[in-house]
């Protein structure tokens, strides 16, 4: 029965010290609940912790130039705090340098933390900058895999073309850290998956009996397949898990690519037996389901006007060439009201 409430969301062991916290808000959909014993709130403090240092050690540079883009970048920091007790992670600081240093040199990394625009961003409010990427967030996940979401849209045009205004740059700047904090969420789901003892799904020659779809657009890579077999497990949601596909759909062509599970469902006692229905969204090296998208915006340069607007942005606001109302999105692409945003001063 905790296990249940705990488990909710893809957020590996912090669902389970906040139910512990709360389960009292639990008890009228889950009836019995009780809180753990200390003892194993301990090994959850402690599992937390190793998953945590990870991003701590991922973040440190940016923690200390731009605070703010760190925070942002924290995967876990879109969800309430908890007061749980401190756990000593279970591995030595030594064993996160890899996999740090290989986040701290990917090409999204240096280009977000050499970005001319990061002073305007941390002029801004930590609330505001959170309402904005949960917006920002909404709004992705809601649209159909294979539609490109509007907020989007407008990079496309600049990434054909080159950057001219502040808004665009706000637009890029945003979707960069969006996908550096998703490269991390999907590393502590593969690292909460070691944790638990869990194996990584992967469907191969042996289990794939057909791929259904395989496209892309310019913001995400999808693919979709069919396998004999059940592929849930107890201890997670499936839906957010990392999984690997390997395999040969014609003999001309070898697929191997790691994803992001999008959807899943299972049948039972079919024409083949069990199967299993799979969407996963392809991710890269860096676990950056946003690459197709992000590795163009590397490859662009930010102007040089944006430094200089940036001298100037605590005695001006964003011009806007037309009148909007006070309750429309800010055209800065923040995702706030512009009356909360570039137009609270007017």
């Amino acid at each position: 029965m905790f296990h249940e409430a705990a488990k909710h969301g893809n957020n590996q062991f912090y669902g389970y010290l906040y139910a512990n916290e709360h389960t009292d808000d639990y008890k009228t959909v889950l009836q019995g609940i009780t809180p753990l014993p200390d003892k194993d709130i301990q090994i959850f403090a402690r599992a937390h912790a190793t998953i945590y240092a990870l991003i701590k050690e991922c973040v440190k540079e940016l923690e200390i130039s731009n605070p703010k883009i760190a925070k942002a970048l924290d995967p876990y920091s879109k969800y309430r705090p908890i007061t749980a007790p401190a756990g000593v992670p279970f591995l030595a600081e030594k064993e996160y340098e890899k996999a740090a240093e290989a986040f701290r040199e990917s090409k999204l990394y240096k280009k977000l933390i050499n970005s001319s625009i990061n002073a305007l961003v941390e002029e801004l409010k930590p609330e505001d900058i959170h309402t904005m990427f949960m917006v920002f967030e909404k709004e992705i996940v809601a649209c159909p895999l294979d539609v490109v979401p509007e907020s989007i849209k407008p990079l496309e045009k600049c990434l054909v073309t080159k950057f001219e205004k502040i808004e665009e740059i706000l637009l890029a700047e945003t979707l960069m850290i969006f996908a550096l904090q998703k490269s991390l969420e999907n590393a502590c789901s593969l690292l909460y998956t070691a944790l638990i003892g869990d194996d990584l799904r992967v469907f191969n020659n042996d289990n794939i009996f057909s791929i259904d779809k395989n496209y892309s657009n310019s913001l995400r890579k999808i693919i979709q397949l069919s396998a004999i077999g059940i592929f849930l497990t107890g201890k997670s949601n499936t839906v957010g898990d990392i999984m690997l596909v390997d395999c040969d759909p014609s003999p001309e062509y070898h697929m191997h690519e790691f994803g992001v599970i999008q959807s899943y469902s299972a049948s039972f006692n079919g024409e083949m037996g069990d199967t299993s229905k799979v969407t996963m969204m392809v991710v890269d090296d860096l676990l950056n389901p946003y690459h197709l998208l992000t590795n163009r915006i590397i490859d662009m340069d930010f102007p040089p006007l944006v430094r200089e607007e940036l001298e100037d942005s605590k005695d001006k606001n964003i011009s806007v060439k037309k009148k909007i109302s006070r309750n429309e999105k800010c055209p800065c692409g923040s995702g706030l009201k512009y009356k909360f945003c570039c137009g609270k001063n007017k």
